[in-house]
């Protein structure tokens, strides 16, 4: 009998020195002077389970065709050349070939393509880039649906275009196979379009080689040697088709 008493004591003795030491050990674990939060944190009553991605970087580069709003004016279908135009401050986005154009109460519009007929920027060297909005199949082909700005680098017999492409390529640093890129960015592409009388819309790059493919009637190599012209420059191109207008 005095055996079980005893054994009953030691186990009832233990017991209360393991509840002492756990209690010990989470009061030893807070600290004075910590917010309660943090003393959850240190007795183990608050678990983490995720943490932020801080490795996105946001975006570079912009949808826009200028870093700046630019003064111009717009031209509308239904409206005679002639009449007076009034200038904006306006850009365009290429991305979803949009016009917008400052408001005179500061707000900013847009202004669907379907209505317009050419979009007028000032440069400033007083000269003006002109985009007009075109569909894009038949300037590019049936794989490119809708309607988008191009500018115009030449319009006569021979219509040149040029078009500001931009290319959104998400931000790729997640999973295992990626190329670590942290930032999504709106990429440049320009691409140039070529048409005569009317026809047919063909793409080139400015080199010497595409256009003489393009307009294999004319001699331009010996034309380009003749006045010096940098074929891979789009001013001097500019000067080459209007040689060629004037049947030089």
């Amino acid at each position: 009998m005095k055996s079980n008493t005893r054994l009953i004591f030691i186990g009832t003795f233990l017991t209360a020195l393991t509840f002492l030491s756990c209690l010990h050990s989470q009061i030893s674990t807070t600290t004075p002077n910590a917010t309660g939060l943090e003393n959850y944190i240190a007795m183990g009553d608050i678990q983490v389970i995720s943490t932020f991605d801080d490795r996105y970087q946001g975006v570079k580069g912009s949808p826009l065709v200028f870093e700046d709003w630019t003064e111009g004016y717009v031209l509308f279908n239904d409206k005679p050349e002639e009449e007076e135009v009034k200038t904006f401050k306006m850009n365009i986005d290429m991305y979803q070939n949009i016009l917008y154009v400052t408001l005179y109460n500061g707000a900013i519009g847009t202004l669907p393509s379907k209505h317009v007929s050419s979009v007028h920027f000032k440069t400033k060297d007083g000269e003006e880039q002109v985009f007009k909005p075109f569909i894009r199949k038949e300037v590019e082909g049936s794989n490119f649906p809708g309607r988008s700005y191009y500018e115009v680098i030449h319009q006569g017999n021979i219509l040149l275009l040029k078009h500001h492409r931009k290319i959104f390529k998400e931000a790729d640093y997640k999973g295992a196979y990626n190329t670590d890129v942290r930032y999504d960015e709106y990429q440049n592409e320009k691409r140039y379009f070529i048409s005569f009388d009317g026809q047919i819309f063909e793409k080139i790059k400015l080199k010497s080689k595409y256009l003489e493919k393009a307009m294999p009637k004319y001699d331009i190599k010996a034309l380009s040697k003749k006045e010096k012209l940098n074929l891979s420059k789009e001013e001097d191109i500019k000067k080459l088709l209007i040689l060629i207008e004037a049947g030089y």
